[in-house]
Parts: structure tokens; sequence; C-alpha cells
């Protein structure tokens, strides 16, 4: 068994039990390369290889590629000309000798491993035997898939394959004969395929066709070109709506730092002027008191929650109402720190006098003293 089998593999997926499928990597990067480079156009080619069946078990060996550089569009799917499969019969004879047309590789950019019903009737149509299969690939979501008959001979999923590292020197001689980009470059626009004979359309159009069970399938048309295009104009749109939304985000960020700034400016203002009031009030007291002035009647106003007093009435002595009962002085004092007209009082007279000190002081209240006013005392 081990002679049959490579030894240096990497496994994807798990492994059907319909049909092993070994792929050569030279084969896989060569396919892969070739789809990447054609970019969103949908490109196809031959598999070349070989079916065994190993101790009751189908496995196929896929060991070389041609390139559908001969390729027709019908019904919107690329299928191989008849140009195509003269080369790929001399190519068999040539550089794959030994091996069979194997299967069919199909990109599909942008479109992941789906199965496009076009190509399932095709191969339903082109490539009968257990062991052919149908190899999509994605090169943009760099996804792949292979698709096998089951034992109702229905195309499905496989559940995965092996990539095998041995030398195909017959494979290389091709890669190097026919590299990916002169290959893309030979490639011509094109055509629609012109079916002449039923024949021909029973072989390439997409009828209605039945299964072993004779049930009926039916395979709905897909554009898979204009698929594309809505695919790529919907891209591009939110694109422009991915750039308009940064757009006005800035914008928005802009404008709120704007608000804050201006909010900030107003609370510098706003705390500036309460200083200022503050710094005036202060200011007009000091000067009243080096004046022997009494501020009375002070008009408050509220600023952000603080009473403030501005534009306060000042009165002087000379203003002040004349007691009602003159009292005859003997002596005066100069206020120290800290006295009061009950300390002042208790201190000459012994008792509280202090309204007959504010009468000859007209003074109109106990508390308007301060430290060098000079008082007149009564006998």
């Amino acid at each position: 068994m081990s002679d049959f089998f490579p030894q240096n593999i990497k496994q994807i997926g798990d492994i059907d039990e319909d049909l092993k499928i070994y792929l050569e990597d030279n084969v896989f990067n060569y396919l892969f390369e070739y789809s990447q480079k054609a970019g969103y156009e949908e490109r196809i080619a031959l598999l070349l290889g070989k079916k065994m069946k190993i101790e009751g078990r189908n496995v196929v060996f896929i060991e070389g590629a041609i390139l559908g550089k001969y390729a027709e569009e019908l019904n919107n799917i690329l299928i191989p000309s008849e140009e195509t499969e003269s080369y790929a019969k001399e190519q068999l004879g040539i550089n794959f000798r030994g091996m069979e047309i194997v299967g069919l590789m199909q990109s599909q950019p942008g479109y992941g491993v789906y199965l496009n019903p076009s190509y399932r009737s095709y191969m339903n149509q082109n490539f009968k035997k257990k062991h052919q299969v149908l190899f999509t690939i994605d090169p943009m979501e760099k996804s792949k898939a292979f698709y096998i008959r089951d034992d109702e001979g229905e195309l499905k999923e496989a559940k995965g394959f092996i990539i095998y590292y041995e030398k195909n020197n017959q494979m290389v001689e091709y890669i190097q004969e026919n590299p990916v980009d002169e290959e893309l470059k030979q490639i011509k626009q094109l055509k629609p395929v012109k079916l002449k004979t039923s024949k021909e359309k029973s072989k390439y159009t997409e009828e209605n066709y039945e299964d072993k069970k004779g049930t009926k399938k039916l395979n709905p048309k897909i554009d898979i070109k204009s698929q594309s295009k809505t695919i790529n104009l919907l891209v591009t749109m939110c694109a422009v709506v991915v750039v308009i939304s940064f757009v006005l985000a800035g914008a928005l960020i802009r404008s709120e730092e704007r608000l804050q700034a201006l909010e900030r400016d107003m609370q510098t203002i706003t705390t500036a002027h309460i200083s200022l009031v503050q710094s005036l009030q202060a200011t007009q007291e000091a000067f009243a008191f080096m004046h022997g002035e009494i501020i009375r009647d002070a008009t408050l106003i509220e600023t952000d929650g603080q009473a403030l007093a501005i534009n306060p009435q000042i009165i002087h002595e000379s203003q002040a109402p004349p007691a009602q009962m003159p009292i005859a002085s003997s002596q005066t004092y100069i206020v120290q720190p800290g006295d009061s007209l009950i300390s002042i009082s208790n201190m000459f007279f012994g008792e509280n006098r202090i309204y007959d000190i504010m009468a000859i002081n007209e003074l109109q209240d106990p508390h308007t003293i301060f430290a060098g006013m000079l008082l007149v005392l009564p006998e």
C-alpha cells in the first residue's frame, strides 16, 4: 500500500469515502496563481491524472493541468472549446503520457466555493465518470473545494483532499514552457459559442436532465458576470458610504470640540466677572472704612449661586441722622483691635451704656466700629 500512496502529504479537511483525491503541489500552486492573476475574470483548466482502485477504494491522482486558453463562453460560463480539447490531446501525447482528463478546474472570484448550477449541468453532460471531479477556486477569498459524485451519481462537495509533495517532472516542464503570465497574455477575448446541431445543444445547453432515478433536475441559468458587476458596484457604494461616514464623524467631533472650548471660555469669563465684582466690593468697603463711612442698604445680586454686593449706598458721617437727645461728653477713646461697644462701656462705666455711646457718636449699628476709630464717651 505504501508503494501507491505518497509519504510527504498535507491533508485538507477529511477524507471522503466515495473518492480519495490526491492533488500534486505544483499543480495546485499553478492553478491558484492562474486564478489570482486573472483578477475578477473567470478561468478554467483541464485536470489531468490517473484513476486507481486500491483495496476496493476509488482514488484519483491529479498530476497535471492544462490551462483553458482556448475556452469559450456559453450561457455565462466558460467551457473548453474544440480547440482546447485538441490542445489537451496533444499535450497528453507529449508532456503527460499515461494520464487522462480527470476533471475541470473553475475559478469564480468573489463567489466562494458555491456550485454554479450551470457548471453542474455541464459536468453532468460531459464529465460523468465516477473519478471525474470539479475543482472550484475563489482567488479573492482564497477558498477551494472539490465536487465529486456520490453513489447516485450526483455532484456533492467532497469533505476534503490531500496535497502531496513529490516532484513531477512532466508538470515542471509544462509550467516552464507555459508560464502563467504568458498564458494570460495569449488569451483572446471570449466569444459566445454558436451551437448548430441538436447534438451540440444537448451537450452544452442548460436543459433539464434526469438522474439515475429518473428524477427531473432543473438547472436555472445564473449570469455570473452580471452578478459580479452588481457586487463590484455594491462594494464601491459601500466604500463611498464609509468615506462619507468618516467625514461626517470628523465634522461632528470638531463641532463638539468647538462647543467644549466655547463652554470653557464662558466659564472663564464668569469666574473673572465674579472675581472682579468681589474685588470691587472689597475696595469700596476699604475706602468707606478709611473715610469713616458706613455701607448700608446694599443691593444684592446672585451669580452662580453666590450673593454679591454691588452699587452699595455710602453714607458719610455728615449724612448720618442726628441723635434724638444730645449727650454731654467729657472724654474720647481710640478703638483698639478686638474692642466692642459693650467692652468699652464696661471698661469706662462698669455698666452697659452702649446706646449712650452710639447716640453721642451718631452710630446706627453697634457693630460698625473699627480699630483706630475715635469715639466720644459720655460723662
